[in-house]
C-alpha cells in the first residue's frame, strides 16, 4: 500500500485528535522515521477549518523536542493554534446581546422560460411607465396627430379614468410607445411620437384605437330595453279569458279561463297564431343583431344566457285581476310600463324535478350526449361545486367571493380557483322575455356583465373565507334530494366580513347532440349567514347556452383587439348541424326543453 503524503496524513490526524497535539507529534515523528529518510523535517500543519495544502501554511515560530528522536534529530514542530469560539449561551444568559450575522436570501431557482419571461415583463414595464408621464426635453417629437372628441354629453376623464392622466389609455401608450395628453383648447386628444422609423404609422394607429375604446366607453353606458313576447296558446288550450293566480308561495301564474271558443273562432286562431308566431321571431333576430353588434365594441367579459323559470307580476289592473281581459289584453298590460317595474324573472324551479329530469336525459340518448360527445355514461356526468359567500365589508361594501371546489381521487374536496366581484350584482345588457300562458313555463334570454375585483384589490381575508371552509379531508354530505355535495365549514367569525348569505352551487351540463347547445343543470343550497350545520334550503336552475357564446364574449381588455361579428350573428347561431342554425333553430331547441320541463313543473 503506497503511504499517506505528509500532509495528508498529517491533516487527518489533526482533523480526528485536535484536542490531544502532543500524542498526534509523537506518533507521527514515530511513523515518519520508519517512512523517512532521517533527515526529513516535519512540520504539522495549522488547524484551519478545511484542509489545506503545505504550500499555504506559514512557517512555525517555535520549536519543540520529541523524546524518542535521537538528540541530534531536533524536529521543528508547530503546535496549531486552537481558537474555540465564544460561550454565547452563558454570554446570552447573563444579559449579553449576541449580534447574529446573517446571510443574503439566495434566490430560488426558476426555469429558464420564466426567468424569459420575467425580463420581458420588466422591459414591458419600462417602456409604459415611460410614455404614462410627459416626454423629457431630450425627446425629440417628430410625429403628431389629434383625435377631435366626439362627445358632447362626456368628457375624456368620464370614459378613459378618473384623473386627468386617462388611465384607461395606458395601454394604447405602451403598445404603439406615444405619448398622449389632453388638449383643452382644441377639445382633442393630442397624440405625440418620437423620432423613430415607424412614428408617423404609430400615430396613426393610437388614433384609431383611441377611437375603439371611445366606442367602449360609449358601449359600457348601455342599458337594457326589455323585449316581451308572449306565446300564442295553442287550438286545443284556448280560450276567451286570462286570469292570474295567485299561489301560496306568493308567486303569481296565468290561466285561460272562460269559455272555449266555436269552430269559426278556432279556425281565425290557427291563422292569426302562425302570424304572429312570425311575428315574434322577426322582432327577436332584430332585437339581438341590433343589441348584440352595439355591444362588439365593448372590449370586457360578458356572458349571455338562457334561463328558464316564470315571470311574475306582481302589479295589474283591477280587470285583470278580475278575469275580463282577453288575450290581446294581457299582451297589452304586459307592454306597460308600471307592470314592467314591478315584475321579476324568477329563475328558480322547484328542487324535487332534478331527480326526474335527470331521468328523462339519461334515457333519452338520442338527442342528449355528454360534452365529449358521448351518448353513454349520460348518469355518470360528475358534477361541477363551488362555494359562494354574499357579505358586506367594514366599509359597507358589498361582495361576492366564487370558488371552485374540486373533486380528488380519494373522494375528498380541495378548494381552486377564486374569483371576487363587487356589489353582488350584474349588469343587464340585454333581456329578452317570453311568457307562455299555457305551459306555465317562462323563459329570458340576457346578456350581462359582472363587476369583477382584479386580484391585487382582493383582500386576503376573502380568501380565507373559503380556504377555512374547506379541509383537506373534506367529505361528502347527502341533501334531502339523495345527492352528494361537499360538507363545507366556513368559521363563524370574522372581524371585517359580515356574512350575509352561503351558497353551495352544483351544476351537470350535457350537450343537445344535433345543436350543441349546452342544458346546465344547477342546483344551489343556501344558508343564511355562514352557519352551515343546518339543512340547506334547496333551489334548482335550467339554463342553456353555447361554447361559441363564451368564446365570442371572452374579455380582451387591455389591448387593441376588436370584436368582428358578422351582421346576422353567424358565430353565435350557426353552429351544429345545419337544420338548427339561425333564431329558428334556438327557439326550436328552446320549445324542446321547455316542452320537458312542463311536464315536471306543472305536476309539481
Amino acid at each position: 500500500m503506497t503511504p499517506l503524503r505528509d500532509f495528508e496524513r498529517t491533516n487527518a490526524k489533526l482533523w480526528d485528535e485536535s484536542t490531544v497535539a502532543e500524542s498526534i507529534v509523537a506518533g507521527s515523528l514515530e511513523e515518519q522515521e520508519k517512512t523517512s529518510p532521517a533527515n526529513n523535517t516535519v512540520r504539522l500543519l495549522p488547524q484551519r477549518p478545511r484542509l489545506q495544502q503545505p504550500s499555504q501554511v506559514p512557517r512555525p515560530n517555535f520549536r519543540c523536542s520529541s523524546s524518542k528522536s535521537p538528540p541530534s534529530k531536533q524536529r521543528e514542530i508547530q503546535t496549531p493554534p486552537y481558537e474555540f469560539p465564544p460561550d454565547h449561551g452563558s454570554f446570552a444568559r447573563a444579559g449579553g446581546k449576541v449580534k447574529k450575522k446573517g446571510f443574503a436570501r439566495v434566490e430560488g431557482l426558476v426555469t429558464t422560460r420564466k426567468e424569459i419571461t420575467k425580463v420581458a415583463q420588466a422591459h414591458k414595464e419600462q417602456i409604459a411607465q415611460r410614455y404614462i408621464t410627459e416626454p423629457h426635453d431630450e425627446v425629440q417629437i417628430i410625429a403628431a396627430g389629434w383625435f377631435q372628441w366626439p362627445g358632447k354629453q362626456s368628457t375624456p376623464t368620464q370614459a378613459f379614468g378618473v384623473s386627468n392622466r386617462l388611465e384607461d389609455l395606458d395601454h394604447i401608450r405602451s403598445t404603439y410607445r406615444v405619448w398622449i395628453r389632453w388638449d383643452a383648447k382644441l377639445q382633442a386628444l393630442h397624440i405625440t411620437s418620437a423620432r423613430n422609423e415607424n412614428a408617423e404609422d404609430n400615430v396613426i394607429a393610437a388614433i384609431s384605437a383611441i377611437r375603439q375604446a371611445y366606442k367602449h366607453a360609449k358601449a359600457r353606458n348601455i342599458s337594457a330595453s326589455p323585449l316581451f313576447m308572449v306565446t300564442p296558446p295553442s287550438i286545443s288550450a284556448i280560450k276567451s279569458r286570462v286570469k292570474p293566480n295567485k299561489t301560496e308561495k306568493g308567486l303569481v301564474t296565468l290561466e285561460l279561463t272562460g269559455r272555449s271558443l266555436i269552430e269559426t273562432e278556432l279556425q281565425s286562431w290557427g291563422i292569426r297564431r302562425k302570424s304572429l308566431l312570425d311575428a315574434d321571431l322577426k322582432r327577436f333576430k332584430e332585437h339581438l343583431v341590433n343589441h348584440l353588434l352595439a355591444l362588439a365594441p365593448m372590449k370586457g367579459w360578458m356572458r349571455m344566457r338562457v334561463h328558464f323559470g316564470h315571470y311574475n307580476m306582481s302589479r295589474y289592473p283591477h280587470e285583470f285581476a278580475n278575469g275580463d281581459c282577453d288575450f290581446d289584453g294581457f299582451v297589452k298590460i304586459l307592454g306597460n310600463p308600471r307592470a314592467q317595474a314591478t315584475a321579476l324573472f324568477d329563475k328558480k324551479l322547484p328542487a324535487d324535478i332534478v331527480p326526474k329530469f335527470l331521468q328523462q336525459i339519461a334515457r333519452d340518448t338520442p338527442r342528449f350526449c355528454t360534452l365529449l360527445d358521448n351518448t353513454w355514461g349520460l348518469e355518470e356526468v360528475k358534477y361541477q361545486h363551488a362555494l359562494v359567500f354574499f357579505f358586506q365589508t367594514a366599509q359597507k361594501v358589498n361582495i361576492r367571493v366564487e370558488s371552485d371546489i374540486d373533486a380528488t381521487h380519494e373522494g375528498c374536496y380541495q378548494l381552486g380557483a377564486s374569483r371576487s366581484y363587487r356589489d353582488n350584482s350584474r349588469n343587464k345588457f340585454i333581456e329578452v322575455i317570453s311568457v307562455d300562458i299555457e305551459k306555465q313555463v317562462d323563459w329570458t334570454l340576457e346578456v350581462i356583465t359582472d363587476n369583477a375585483i382584479q386580484d391585487q384589490e382582493i383582500d386576503p381575508s376573502w380568501r380565507q373565507l373559503a380556504e377555512n371552509s374547506i379541509a383537506p379531508n373534506t367529505r361528502g354530505r347527502i341533501d334531502e334530494l339523495g345527492l352528494i355535495y361537499p360538507n363545507v365549514t366556513p368559521h363563524k367569525h370574522y372581524s371585517n366580513i359580515k356574512v350575509e348569505t352561503t351558497i353551495l352551487r352544483s351544476s351537470l351540463k350535457y350537450k343537445l347532440t344535433e345543436s350543441d347547445y349546452i342544458l346546465e343543470i344547477g342546483i344551489y343550497r343556501l344558508w343564511p349567514g355562514n352557519n352551515t350545520k343546518a339543512e340547506p334550503l334547496i333551489q334548482a336552475s335550467v339554463s342553456m347556452y353555447h361554447a361559441s357564446w363564451d368564446s365570442e364574449m371572452a374579455s380582451f381588455e387591455g389591448t387593441t383587439y376588436e370584436r368582428k361579428w358578422n351582421s346576422d350573428l353567424t358565430q353565435f347561431f350557426n353552429i351544429g348541424k345545419e337544420h338548427t342554425h339561425g333564431f329558428e333553430g334556438l327557439l326550436r331547441e328552446i320549445q324542446g326543453i321547455k316542452d320537458r320541463l312542463w311536464g315536471l313543473v306543472v305536476k309539481e
